[in-house]
């Protein structure tokens, strides 16, 4: 019994403690911008860009320009006796500077790397090469959507 009202009390507590998700409001943290500049691998600039809060409006009055500046480098961590690579670095690195009438307001870097065995099966390891940059580029846009929005608050 005491259990029970002790659970009440903490479902209680937990629901009205004002906790709000960072996402909960995503449609009002939207930024407006004019255009955007791919400066690195376009690829992942534009998966980077559609999972972005940003609105590309033509005509806006705030003149911000976003550019989105990325490099995807694989390096050979370790070898064996053969001089064959047994582990690899995948490291994409992400550049954004945010301008306003050509005039750089804010520039920072982010960065997130993961690290893998060689397989022999060129063809899965390649697969897996993709699916750890999907990864990779999630964990960046995170990142700069949590920094944009919350640059764009203050």
């Amino acid at each position: 019994m005491i259990k029970k009202i002790f659970l009440i009390f903490i479902f209680l507590f937990t629901t009205s403690c004002g906790y709000e998700s960072i996402y909960s409001k995503k449609d009002q943290r939207t930024i407006f911008i004019d255009r955007v500049i791919f400066s690195g691998d376009k690829k992942i600039d534009r998966k980077i860009l559609s999972r972005l809060p940003v609105q590309i409006i033509k005509s806006n009055e705030s003149g911000l320009s976003l550019n989105l500046n990325s490099k995807r480098k694989i390096i050979s961590a370790s070898k064996d006796s053969a001089g064959n690579t047994k582990v690899y670095i995948l490291t994409l690195t992400v550049e954004i500077s945010l301008m306003k009438d050509e005039k750089v307001i804010q520039t920072k870097s982010f960065e997130s790397n993961f690290s893998y065995n060689n397989t022999s099966n060129k063809f899965d390891l390649n697969q897996y090469q993709s699916s750890i940059e999907k990864n990779l580029i999630n964990i960046i846009s995170e990142k700069i959507s949590i920094y944009l929005i919350s640059e764009n608050d203050n």
